[in-house]
């Protein structure tokens, strides 16, 4: 009898060859994904675990070049929480205090969605930030608790559990904006009467990396059905009324009008507007707390029917939350914060409102651009200016001493404001001038109770017909140098010496002619220069004068000491040699002068752009919207070099001989007799470098190297030729961290997510701002992390900004000595900081769409380079190394800056980071920066990238691995990579990458888990998809020798 008939074979190859086929394909898909985003996987699921190979009898050596001061990452963030806390004390800043505070009676009562659910850093996660989940930031009911306050909670019991986020239209939230392009919206369901965009106007509901443009608010109709015993209980309670602001990464804040009357994001919304007069009517007392790095429209609350009692600026202030607003309302600390911001009374009467947002060419490709039109004019320095030439039409106004308002103007609270406890009174006791001046103000606590007080000195330069003739700008009003006092105890006196240098004072001329080819340089002028020592921008407390008896221009005969000091070389305690560094490449290189290099941008604002100047004001004034407009065929000319720069045959940075990067040869790999190890504590021009990289081996290590040229996600490969270790890196605006925020984290280790910069700054503590560094440092050595992606520094152009919570000031001075004082902490544990972003990166809108900006050369220099020069001129960093075979430890003083990140946004017609003028002549030559640069997180194309390393940026920060590789198949371009590997070495061999590992160490990572499971997952699907098509290829052979037992068509399966 004949058995059963097996399945025929062409049915069974009909159903399996499918599945086969689409299972190979997803596993090659899988696999090439992971080549393509693997940087970001290993980045969110985890890198295998670093291990150190040491080679034999180092065992006793001291390579513990940090000191790891705790045994846990716990530890560690236990005590950055400890100094987290006095930096939101001393960060805080009381705006108003009619004497209500410090409170008698701690019962309050809360108002507010802030109360309910404040911004600690964000609205989300993701993008730079480190966010502080609502569960663990210290909540203002939990705040209030802890300091033993009584909490009437009936209007707070009105706000929602959470507030209903949700997406709001369109398929999964995504619509078509208004420009074509696809955003998505959201809208929070449990605030229903927030306000919408008036029509016409700009969107609220979108949402970037931290923050949107929405005020979510209860309606006070929700308030009426309070009882009137609670009612009763509020009368004698202080009202706690809390208005929160997020920042937004990648999105700037909405400067335009809501349906409900409010003009525009920093405003008060109507629904807050009657929370306050509810308030007002309901308790004893009202005080405002503003939970917001960006400036908030307060007038309407320091004067007329909705004036408070008190206000305080609680900025964003990280886990330990609202800790220290309540301990400042109960008299606990004593506020000693001081505004980083002007706080204007209309802020679309700021200078830069005009001209800061959205314009476009009207040709050229239709290509954004912004002009900085107020010039040197920003900020405080206008509205000082403005008051002190007596502008047409101008009104400072005028404060009562408390915060309120005698005299409305148009500034609210001066930069540099605020209140305390106590009182203070300064007074200059020494004022010494030079080539260094010396000022020692002694400060007298006079009230009674102990408190610290921040020292303010400015200067006001003379202007002059020659100002006027060589377009020299100079604001009536410039911080020179602060400082802030120890705590003070009442009747005591302590003093505070401040020194700058008295070319600090200079201006930079860019008309001048030096006689040498070059043109532009600094220009300290013949004249009397006054000093005053202020309360805050506005509020002179004395007055000291110094006459410079002659003009001192700053050219190449005569560079200024501050180039002086950034070009030096430098021996090993960290004193300035009488030479330049580069000296050592170059027997004839001298000291270099800032001249001019960025003609086009001063050309600009003269051809194409009208620029505010004290010669003539009212016309200049920036009163009317830029238009769009056409842009002349000499500045479009010059756009889209990213797109048609040409590697092989550009004349000035090409493959021709004579271009500023052309190599004839290179020497590699010769003998492998030295690593990175041996290079820690070794000048970026030693000798030894050259014989290192002599050994590169371009063919051999070209995935790795393509990895760190153009795929770098926080993360850089080690290259075996050189002996260079893998290094690892994270984001952190505020913190070190350890995940990359996107969702897909496997790391969940905590550290600290600390307040926001503006608040750092707001301390006007620099030893303070020095220990934050250090307690991140620490966090990162024990996490695993030796660089980061901060701090930011871009100025505060506009209150707009939306990355106002990542910078800490509008001013340059205040900016860049907090960048010192965090840098020399996080350097002094090895951390390496990607300063950043460098290159008038000042808003967010188009920025990531080649967005040309425009500045002239003195506005540049002046104000918005100033922060990054001033942070590279002076951080230090003292590094331990092993000085020979017998395991000796010695140190040297080093720059502390050794890393860097050029902004996405154009640097007037090429993309900052592309932009050989900024980042070769000025950053490399005038600054003498020998660190690593790294991109703005972008992609790019072949001439993208050939043009951006040729300009002297050396890594491209990525997502996807999909950048072309650097050219290394000519002389110039292993040329080119051999520069940037040096740099990146440089960075390394000084870092906390080589902790605990002597000359000669072997570092290296294990595979990362998830490459581990593909690997496994490939191979076992490989073998089974190949032992299934060898199944089906034994089954089809069977199946032609014995047709027998197999059924056919004409046979029916039963």
């Amino acid at each position: 009898m004949q058995g059963k008939l097996k399945m025929r074979n062409g049915k069974v190859l009909a159903i399996w060859i499918p599945i086969l086929a689409v299972l190979l394909a997803l596993l090659i898909a899988l696999n090439v994904l992971a080549g393509i985003f693997g940087g970001v996987l290993d980045t969110s699921l985890g890198r295998g675990e670093r291990h150190t190979i040491k080679p034999e009898n180092t065992e006793t050596w001291d390579t513990e070049y940090y000191e790891e001061r705790y045994g846990t990452l716990e530890e560690a963030v236990a005590a950055s929480q400890k100094v987290m806390k006095q930096v939101d004390d001393e960060g805080t800043v009381l705006l108003k205090n009619n004497g209500v505070l410090p409170l008698k009676d701690k019962t309050v009562t809360p108002f507010g969605r802030g109360y309910a659910h404040p911004i600690y850093n964000g609205m989300q996660e993701g993008g730079s930030i480190l966010y502080t989940e609502p569960e663990k930031g210290v909540s203002p009911a939990e705040a209030l608790e802890e300091d033993g306050f009584t909490i009437i909670s009936a209007a707070a019991d009105k706000q929602p559990a959470d507030m209903g986020l949700t997406t709001d239209g369109g398929f999964g939230g995504y619509i078509q904006d208004d420009d074509g392009s696809w955003i998505q919206v959201f809208k929070y369901e449990n605030y229903p009467d927030a306000p919408q965009r008036a029509e016409g106007t700009s969107r609220h509901n979108t949402m970037s990396f931290g923050g949107d443009n929405q005020i979510p608010e209860l309606k006070v109709d929700v308030y009426n059905d309070i009882p009137a015993s609670e009612l009763e209980k509020m009368k004698d309670s202080a009202g706690l009324v809390f208005v929160s602001r997020s920042g937004s990464e990648s999105l700037d804040k909405k400067a335009d009008a809501y349906d409900d009357g409010t003009p525009h994001f920093l405003a008060l919304s109507k629904n807050e507007r009657d929370m306050i007069a509810y308030a007002k009517e309901h308790c004893g007392s009202v005080i405002l707390i503003v939970n917001s790095s960006n400036p908030v429209e307060l007038t309407p609350v320091m004067q007329g029917e909705l004036e408070v009692d008190a206000i305080i600026w609680a900025g964003h202030p990280g886990d330990q939350g609202f800790r220290s607003v309540a301990d400042i309302l109960a008299g606990e600390v004593n506020p000693s914060g001081r505004l980083v911001d002007i706080f204007a009374t209309d802020f679309t009467k700021t200078p830069s409102y005009n001209n800061w947002g959205k314009f476009h060419y009207t040709n050229a490709d239709k290509s954004p651009f912004v002009e900085y039109r107020e010039g040197m004019y920003n900020g405080y320095r206008y509205y000082e200016t403005a008051h002190d030439i007596g502008a047409e039409g101008f009104v400072y106004g005028e404060l009562d001493g408390q915060g309120g308002v005698v005299t409305p103007g148009e500034v609210a609270y001066p930069f540099g404001y605020g209140l305390s406890y106590t009182t203070f009174e300064q007074k200059i006791s020494s004022f010494t001038a030079g080539d260094t001046f010396t000022v020692t103000v002694d400060v007298t606590n006079t009230g009674d109770m102990a408190g610290k007080e921040v020292v303010q000195l400015y200067y006001t330069p003379p202007y002059t017909d020659v100002d006027q003739d060589l377009l020299i700008e100079k604001p009536t009003a410039t911080l020179v140098a602060f400082g802030k006092t120890e705590s003070i105890a009442p009747g005591e006196t302590k003093s505070v010496t401040l020194t700058f240098d008295k070319d600090e004072l200079a201006s930079y001329c860019y008309t001048r002619d030096n006689g040498d080819g070059t043109t532009g340089c600094y220009f300290l002028e013949e004249g009397e220069y006054s000093f005053t020592l202020r309360a805050n921008s506005h509020e002179v407390i004395e007055e000291k004068t110094w006459k410079n008896g002659s003009d001192i221009w700053y050219d190449n005969s005569d560079p200024r000491p501050s180039e002086i000091e950034m070009q030096a070389a430098m021996a090993d305690d960290g004193t300035l040699l009488p030479y330049p560094e580069r000296q050592a490449e170059d027997p004839d290189a001298k000291f270099i002068a800032a001249t001019n290099l960025f003609p086009y941008m001063s050309e600009y604002m003269q051809e194409e752009s009208v620029m505010l100047t004290r010669a003539d004001w009212n016309k200049t004034l920036p009163s009317a919207r830029t238009p769009d407009k056409d842009v002349s065929e000499k500045f479009s000319s010059m756009f889209n070099l990213e797109d048609t720069f040409d590697y092989k045959t550009d004349e000035k940075l090409g493959n021709v001989e004579g271009s500023a990067v052309y190599s004839e040869s290179v020497t590699e790999k010769a003998d492998k007799l030295l690593t990175v190890l041996d290079m820690r504590g070794k000048d970026y021009y030693d000798e030894d470098w050259e014989a290192l990289l002599d050994q590169l081996d371009y063919d051999a290590d070209a995935d790795d190297i393509k990895q760190i040229l153009v795929a770098e996600s926080y993360f850089t490969n080690g290259v075996d030729s050189i002996g260079l270790p893998p290094s690892r890196h994270c984001e952190g605006a505020n913190g070190v961290r350890l995940n990359n925020g996107n969702g897909l984290a496997t790391d969940d280790r905590e550290t600290s997510a600390w307040c926001m910069a503006p608040m750092m700054a707001s301390t006007w503590n620099t030893e303070l701002i020095r220990q934050a560094g250090e307690a991140m440092g620490q966090e990162g050595l024990l996490g695993g992390r030796q660089g980061r992606m901060a701090p930011a520094f871009n100025l505060h152009r506009s209150p707009f900004q939306g990355r106002v919570f990542e910078y800490y000031s509008e001013d340059p001075l205040l900016s860049g000595k907090m960048a010192v004082a965090m840098v020399n902490g996080t350097s002094s544990m090895g951390m390496f900081d990607y300063i950043k972003h460098f290159g008038l990166n000042d808003q967010e809108t188009y920025r990531d769409k080649r967005l040309k900006t425009w500045a002239n050369e003195q506005v540049i220099r002046e104000l918005y380079n100033r922060p990054f020069e001033i942070a590279i001129r002076e951080a230090r960093k003292t590094i331990k190394y092993t000085a020979d075979q017998e395991g000796t430890v010695k140190t040297k003083v080093m720059r502390g800056v050794s890393a860097m990140m050029g902004a996405q946004n154009c640097f007037g017609p090429v993309t900052a980071f592309a932009n050989y003028d900024l980042m070769t002549k000025l950053v490399r030559e005038e600054w003498n920066f020998n660190g690593v640069i790294i991109t703005d997180m972008f992609s790019g194309s072949e001439s993208f990238i050939e043009l951006t390393i040729r300009a002297g940026t050396d890594t491209w920060l990525v997502w996807q691995d999909t950048n072309p590789a650097v050219h290394t198949d000519t002389a110039t371009g292993k040329s080119l990579a051999r520069t940037a590997l040096h740099r990146l070495s440089y960075t390394i061999a000084n870092s906390s990458v080589l902790q605990d590992s002597p000359p000669g160490t072997i570092i290296y990572y294990d595979m990362s888990p998830w490459r581990v499971g593909l690997l496994v997952g490939t191979i076992v699907g490989g073998v089974a998809i190949g032992a299934a098509a060898l199944w089906l290829v034994i089954r089809t052979v069977h199946s032609i020798r014995h047709p027998e037992q197999y059924r056919t068509k004409q046979k029916k399966e039963n």
